[in-house]
């Protein structure tokens, strides 16, 4: 009897010790099984990074995170960290694709085995506005562009009409990636519109937004193209009268305002406009404002005749293929004939602010200071484009105004940038809200 318990208690010791070899072989098999990470989560992903957390694992000496992207055939080591850490940000991603990640903790030799695998999409880049413009073909339609993604599947316009950028209320385009532009179409004219532009990429639930455009404001008037204009600027209307001239000062003027990307308001005469024709084309492809100065200005106030007027409009005509859109009287002498002449056709009259008297000097110090020390916001300048003078003082003056955050734009623009309404034809304008309609 004593022999029977005493063999037993050796099978049960020889069963226990067999059954601790067992389970050390198991563990050492399995590795890292005491290395199971729990509670991986993603967080923030942008268009260049991924954020993750997960729970500490009890004795881990550090954990190593393993990344994947759709064009990869395998996991790469993306980041190695302590063991203290339950969080990082993977960076320097690739905008609109999906990724694959993994966290694992590790001790000594011994790591995680068969991770659990997220997947997460980092979004397209943020969204750009290129311009808005507006169509003055009578289409009714706004055309907004904004810089295409490589990677959109398409892209979400959202605009909206009020004082301010309130996009709770917004209507929603889409386009697909072949394109760069949405239309909006019918315009509500003399309103504030709003927009913003954003990428999408994927597929279906797969599908994710980039983040949305800075807004961008656009003021729509009918016949008024407000393109780039800040209302709550300072603005001016540079002016020149007489051109093209017969030397190289017209062409300095727009190879100036080329440069900065600025526009003027030119009063040509017809005979000039028919003798320099590519000046005339360069002037419309340049956005500026093309007015009648009459055919030959050799007549003044009360001699100004309705063919005068006429034959200058023809001659702009058939040079540029574009109507005149304003007139100034030759001398500034407005007489009820001259406005009722620009009533007919659709043209409003422009006298001046600021006189730099460049015929009288023709002195480029003068010129400029003329300008630099009288110029204030809504001004309408007279200058004259057949001085070298005017050019050279124009060449200075243009990059100093803009320096001191004066915008430079058409009549046109002045006045309807300043009103909220188009200028009026056969009305004569001395600055941007001023009147001067007495006749001589």
């Amino acid at each position: 009897m004593k022999r029977t318990r005493k063999n037993t208690r050796l099978g049960v010791l020889v069963v226990g010790v067999v059954l601790i070899l067992l389970l050390l072989v198991i563990a050492i098999a399995r590795g890292g099984s005491g290395l199971k990470i729990g509670g991986v989560k993603i967080g923030d992903v942008t268009d260049s990074s991924i954020a993750l957390s997960w729970e500490p694992v009890r004795h881990a000496e550090g954990y190593k995170i393993l990344l994947r992207s759709e064009a990869e055939d395998s996991f790469s080591d993306a980041l190695q960290l302590d063991g203290a850490q339950t969080s990082c940000t993977l960076t320097n991603l690739t905008q609109a694709t999906p990724y694959e990640v993994c966290v694992v903790a590790q001790k000594g030799s011994n790591e995680t085995k068969h991770p659990a695998v997220l997947q997460a999409m980092t979004p397209p880049m943020q969204g750009k506005l290129d311009a808005i413009t507006q169509a003055m073909d009578g289409t009714d339609q706004l055309r907004v562009t904004f810089t295409p993604n490589p990677k959109a599947a398409s892209y979400e316009l959202q605009y909206m009409i009020g004082e301010q950028a309130n996009f709770d209320q917004a209507q929603s385009l889409t386009v697909q990636p072949d394109t760069d532009a949405f239309t909006v179409s019918p315009v509500q004219y003399n309103q504030q519109y709003y927009f913003r532009v954003r990428a999408l990429a994927g597929e279906g639930k797969n599908a994710v937004a980039g983040a949305w455009s800075e807004p961008e404001a656009y003021f729509a008037m009918e016949g008024v193209d407000l393109t780039g204009i800040d209302l709550n600027k300072p603005m001016i209307a540079l002016t020149f009268d007489d051109g093209p001239g017969y030397n190289e000062a017209s062409d300095r003027i727009l190879d100036v305002l080329e440069k900065y990307g600025v526009t003027a308001t030119f009063f040509m005469i017809g005979e000039n406009v028919l003798d320099h024709p590519e000046n005339v084309k360069r002037k419309v492809e340049l956005h500026c404002e093309l007015g009648n100065h009459t055919m030959r200005h050799d007549h003044l106030g009360s001699r100004v005749t309705q063919a005068d007027i006429i034959d200058c409009s023809d001659a702009i005509y058939q040079t540029a293929g574009v109507r005149p859109s304003s007139f100034r009287s030759p001398g500034g002498n407005t007489t009820e004939l001259i406005r009722q002449e620009c009533a007919k056709e659709n043209m409003p009259l422009y006298y001046w602010s600021v006189d730099t008297q460049d015929w009288k000097y023709r002195n480029a110090d003068h010129i400029y200071n003329a300008v630099m020390n009288n110029v204030s916001d809504g001004d309408i300048i007279l200058m004259h484009e057949i001085y070298l003078s005017t050019a050279d003082a124009v060449e200075r003056m243009i990059p100093a105004l803009l320096d001191q955050g004066y915008q430079l734009v058409t009549c046109r623009q002045l006045i309807a940038a300043k009103t909220g309404k188009a200028p009026e034809s056969g009305t004569q304008y001395l600055d941007a809200e001023t009147i001067k309609n007495e006749t001589t």
